[in-house]
């Protein structure tokens, strides 16, 4: 659904690359699987999420596969035997451009034609800073305002999943849903450049799903590679298991976060699996640890992060159960961007009615965080 919406940057309504063209990243992961797959660089395909799925659902058959047919058959004369067991061959877990596309086609995916694939506002927005800008990638020596095309407007913002506020102190500014839905008349700068789309999923036994899904920034290169595409920048799922001997009960705490911003900064922090790496063993002081990263470590540890200042943002779901009680804890969601806004939605049992808020820093570059118990 969200793909298919002109009002995100990914599918239909994603930004134009500097040739005029739609190409879209996407990755998946489950707790389940701990199986990531992802496309890249992918055109004419009107859901490229589902093609991302469809790698993992193909790995998944190919091992049902092999189990049923017995691993001692390498002849492939089993009806259920394909041709990689027959000749041991690995199905990918990534795929970009042609070989994305070629793989849509034969899994038979839906298409969509590039003409339809733009829309009006994209396309509108396109001509416009082409205009200005020339080819990015050509050194320009043109002079740009303040409110032109900067490092800021370059970034991938929104995500879209489960999410809501918490207090604030001097270090963090929140969202607040009674003053977000009074805020409108967002720059032409900001509405369209800035809509990365993530999404989290849980169910009661403590299983998580994952993805995210990008047009890109406008303007780039043909070919490049977004985070929205990476297991690792992206998205990313960690798993901490902790065994009680006393009552055999065995607890698994996972964490899962999908990354919105500046595309290449993502890549270059390995933010996703970074901020599991951080939360996986968090003390009910989420807020804090996220608070330091995105102020101080990042900036700290990475010296050639191309955004200035820091314009990243991350979701966050962290769940925990045992063995002999599978409802252990309520799942817990945070969030923390640096950039001025972040949509985040969600639902749950507990919140039956889907919740939006949209989160706002007073500038870019403060950190904003925020959590809910789900």
């Amino acid at each position: 659904m969200l793909e298919d919406s002109p009002l995100t940057n990914a599918g239909t309504g994603s930004n134009l690359n500097s040739l005029g063209n739609v190409e879209c990243d996407a990755s998946i992961i489950d707790s389940k699987t701990m199986l990531g797959t992802g496309v890249a660089a992918l055109s004419g395909v009107k859901n490229p999420i589902s093609v991302a799925k469809k790698l993992g659902d193909d790995i998944i058959a190919e091992k049902t596969c092999q189990s049923d047919s017995g691993s001692s058959d390498t002849t492939g004369t089993s009806s259920t035997a394909s041709k990689y067991i027959k000749w041991g061959l690995s199905r990918p877990l990534f795929l970009s451009g042609t070989g994305a596309y070629d793989y849509s086609v034969s899994s038979s995916c839906e298409l969509i034609s590039p003409t339809d694939q733009k829309t009006a506002a994209a396309q509108r927005y396109f001509d416009k800073w082409s205009a200005i800008i020339g080819d990015p990638i050509t050194p320009n020596t043109s002079t740009i305002d303040a409110n032109g095309f900067t490092s800021n407007a370059q970034a991938e913002t929104y995500s879209t999943s489960t999410s809501t506020s918490s207090t604030s102190n001097n270090n963090y500014t929140t969202g607040d849903p009674s003053a977000s839905s009074l805020v409108d008349g967002d720059s032409d700068l900001d509405e369209k450049l800035n809509d990365t789309v993530g999404v989290i999923c849980g169910d009661r036994y403590g299983n998580i799903a994952l993805c995210s899904s990008s047009g890109g920034n406008s303007l780039k290169p043909p070919g490049r590679i977004g985070p929205a595409a990476l297991i690792g920048p992206g998205t990313a799922l960690k798993k901490q298991l902790n065994s009680t001997n006393a009552t055999r009960n065995t607890v698994t705490k996972i964490t899962a976060c999908c990354s919105t911003g500046h595309g290449e900064d993502i890549i270059t922090t390995n933010l996703s699996a970074l901020v599991c790496d951080k939360l996986i063993s968090a003390a009910d002081n989420e807020n804090d640890i996220l608070t330091s990263l995105f102020k101080n470590d990042l900036p700290n540890t990475f010296p050639y992060l191309q955004s200035s200042p820091l314009y990243l943002g991350c979701l966050t779901v962290s769940a925990t159960y045992g063995t002999n009680n599978p409802t252990h804890h309520r799942p817990l969601l945070t969030f923390a961007h640096t950039t001025e806004s972040m949509i985040i939605s969600y639902a749950s049992p507990t919140h039956p009615r889907p919740t939006v808020i949209k989160s706002r820093t007073t500038r870019a570059g403060r950190v904003s965080v925020g959590g809910a118990l789900l």
